[in-house]
């Protein structure tokens, strides 16, 4: 059927919500209002946010959450490109390395959808009007199946997004809140989910006899909110029940055949999934706004083509955005910002969470673990049993003060720096190491090192007959001075960790807290991971 002719006897609108990150990283959102209104300088602002011509981009009542108001229409397809208009706006304001994520685990994002109310469901009652809501979230079922069960569950659990949330707005419209916005991620998960919707809700409207004596459709709300719940835990001989019965319901569906392949694709989660799965649930990648290339190892070593790429950046700004956390000792801050001048130059995408602190003079090269301990590099330098024991010691203690969400830590590599190459500044082994594990034939594979392998010097007596790694990791500072500033809290480390754009308010706060760590830490306490010896 032409594409003309495929449209709905009534508008749709939408209100979809996203976060703005750095790279699509995980603990990286940004605020919404702060970008937006520079993104726009150029543009008169609104009521919380910018009229461009196929709509409107801003904020809601969360003004770090972004929010776009497309214009509407009785097309998917035509709503579905200002949808697409809105979003690549941003992006072609925006720096490369912003990206647009659809993940709660930042922040609920919904994906709320809009119903133009004509004659017929103006007359409706309250009661009927429920159970309008109640068949739209049934056919809601195989979208949920085909969305992230963690983004779900952080969702509902902080009050969005149940089966029973959808009202009436001004008698103009009916919005349906329940969906997430992950139908947000690609134009073809957008358009379908629209042409699904948008027959369902003709169909519960205006041929409500459809769904007569059909149990698949719950009584009551509380009912559809406790499936809810039980679904997103996954239950998949249920799911593929529910999912059966959906799909034969959605054949009877008056537009069925005008948006069956839209229909048909959206009633395939695992299909749905793997796209978003491929875009990494990111609107920039999703849309293919962004066609950049990884950079080569030669450009990255590129200083000249680094600061040419950057002239017109205001460089230390952006770089405080890059939460890459590490420990203060020596130089380290130094390393971490030459990675940084490099994801900001060349839009750098990195796939693995770091963690970066300074070894103890003596150790000569870096050491590398994953997250559950094993050796990525360096191990070569580890002969003895108590060698091992004082590295797994330190690597344990920087864990223990890190921030990595629990969801990160499978791709999380700590590295321990060289002492020597931190005070040469020596930046470009290390860069050529974060692009080597960068590398999807990474050569740095990751092994366990057994302590059967190693010489046992447990219980030698003297210094000499222990490992070199274990005396130097246990040899007394000699001056107390030369310990690095405690990781418990740090009013710099604290600045890497918050949001962009803080207020005065946080500001004083965060010092008050500093104050109060400080008092309460026993200045002689030095078993800190910061352990730099001159």
């Amino acid at each position: 059927m032409p594409e003309t002719q495929k449209k709905f006897p009534f508008k749709l609108g939408a209100d979809p919500e996203f976060n703005f990150t750095i790279q699509n990283r995980q603990n990286s959102r940004l605020r919404a209002d702060t970008l937006l209104r520079e993104f726009f300088a150029d543009k008169v602002l609104g009521n919380s946010g910018y009229n461009l011509s196929a709509g409107n981009a801003g904020w809601d009542g969360n003004s770090a959450t972004g929010e776009i108001r497309p214009k509407p229409a009785f097309s998917p397809k035509e709503l579905t490109q200002n949808i697409g208009s809105l979003l690549g706006e941003i992006n072609k304001r925006s720096p490369k390395a912003i990206k647009m994520s659809v993940r709660s685990e930042m922040a609920p994002v919904g994906g709320h959808i809009h119903f133009e109310l004509d004659t017929i469901s103006k007359a409706t009652s309250r009661a009927q009007m429920s159970k309008v809501q109640r068949i739209l979230s049934t056919f809601y079922l195989p979208i949920m199946f085909g969305e992230d069960r963690s983004n779900l569950l952080l969702r509902t659990k902080g009050g969005y997004g149940r089966f029973s949330d959808g009202r009436m707005e001004n008698g103009i419209t009916y919005e349906y809140r329940s969906p997430s916005a992950e139908w947000l991620i690609t134009p073809k998960i957008c358009e379908s989910t629209l042409a699904f919707l948008g027959a369902v809700w003709y169909e519960a409207i205006h041929r409500p006899a459809t769904f007569k004596k059909k149990n698949v459709i719950w009584t009551n709300d509380s009912s559809g909110d406790g499936l809810q719940q039980l679904l997103i835990r996954g239950y998949e001989l249920i799911e593929g029940a529910l999912l059966h019965e959906v799909r034969a319901l959605s054949k009877k569906l008056e537009f069925y055949p005008m948006f069956k392949e839209e229909i048909d694709y959206i009633l395939s989660p695992t299909k749905v999934m793997k796209d978003k799965e491929d875009a990494h649930f990111c609107i920039d990648l999703g849309w293919k706004f962004d066609t950049s290339k990884p950079p080569v190892k030669k450009e990255i070593n590129n200083v000249k083509k680094i600061n040419e790429l950057l002239g017109h950046t205001d460089v230390d700004r952006w770089l405080q955005l890059f939460k890459i956390p590490y420990n203060p000792d020596t130089n380290v801050k130094d390393f971490v910002d030459e990675l940084k001048k490099r994801i900001l130059a060349f839009d750098w995408t990195l796939e693995n969470e770091y963690y970066m602190f300074g070894m103890r003079k003596g150790i000569e090269k870096t050491i590398a673990q994953t997250w559950d301990g094993k050796f990525l590099m360096g191990k070569d330098q580890i002969k003895t049993k108590l060698d091992l024991k004082a590295i797994n010691d330190v690597f344990n203690r920087v864990k223990s003060k890190t921030c990595i969400s629990s969801t990160s830590r499978n791709k999380t590599i700590i590295i321990g720096m060289p002492y020597e190459q931190r005070l040469n500044r020596d930046f470009k082994p290390f860069i050529n190491m974060i692009y080597d594990l960068e590398k999807k034939e990474n050569v740095y594979k990751p092994e366990v090192l057994k302590t059967e392998e190693l010489h046992d010097d447990t219980k030698a007596m003297k210094a000499e007959d222990r490992g070199k790694i274990h005396e130097i990791m246990n040899k007394p500072l000699e001056n107390e001075n030369l310990v690095e500033e405690s990781n418990r809290f740090t009013v710099r480390n604290e600045m890497e960790r918050m949001p962009y754009g803080m207020h005065p308010g946080q500001m004083q706060e965060l010092f008050r807290e500093a104050q109060q760590a400080e008092r309460e830490e026993n200045p002689t306490d030095n078993d800190d991971c910061d352990e730099d010896e001159d």
